[in-house]
């Protein structure tokens, strides 16, 4: 491999040489990405391969089992594929290679969780797929999860379920609070007309009394 563990500039970075450059007896590219290392006094490892993936992803790099590619190399490839004349028909039942499925392993073991049997934060097997590129279909990354790790499903897909039950827990527990008020308030009302009835049939009562002196009086 040759991806490497350094400290530069006072960080902890994967030094990433590109292995095609070597091969066709060019000076290598090379850069240097981010990452987290292990315990500087014992062998520096990488805590989490997929971040360095990542990153040399978005940069144009990418990640085979011989080695790291550049991205002025990988646009050499797409160069030749585009270039050939004779397209070859992919067969709709072929199978990864053992090369791919390595990767796809390595890939899972990084992204996803088997204690909580899902994948860890938003990833699925379509964004594995994405990342390793190299011709990696993503139906078989599904077979290889299902048949080494467990279900699917996300982080993210399990939260946002959560929110939602929690969401309805809470809107069940309000209507059941403005119910009982408004049932509340009905029967407030009900007393108040109650008593607005009895204060005009008094009126009407009094009106009629003061009516009845008022004609003796003359």
């Amino acid at each position: 491999m040759t991806i490497t563990a350094v400290y530069k500039d006072g960080k902890e970075q994967a030094k990433c040489v590109c292995k095609e450059c070597e091969d066709h007896g060019l000076k290598p590219n090379e850069v240097f990405v981010t990452c987290m290392h292990g315990d500087r006094k014992a062998k520096p490892e990488f805590q989490n391969n997929k971040t360095i993936i990542q990153k040399l992803h978005k940069l144009g790099w990418k990640i085979f089992q011989k080695g790291v590619v550049c991205d002025v190399c990988m646009a050499k490839r797409k160069e030749k594929k585009v270039s050939k004349t004779n397209v070859t028909k992919i067969e709709p039942n072929r199978q990864p290679s053992r090369e791919q499925k390595r990767d796809i392993v390595l890939m899972l073991q990084d992204v996803y969780s088997v204690e909580k049997q899902c994948y860890t934060k938003s990833e699925t097997d379509k964004t594995v797929a994405n990342i390793l590129e190299n011709g990696i279909m993503w139906g078989w990354v599904k077979e290889i999860r299902e048949d080494m790790f467990g279900p699917d499903g996300n982080e993210d897909d399990q939260l946002s379920v959560g929110e939602a039950h929690l969401w309805i827990d809470r809107a069940d527990k309000l209507t059941i609070d403005l119910e009982t008020k408004i049932k509340s308030f009905e029967k407030q009302v009900a007393d108040m007309n109650r008593t607005l009835t009895g204060i005009q049939a008094c009126r009407k009562e009094v009106k009629g009394f003061l009516d009845t002196i008022q004609k003796l009086a003359k």
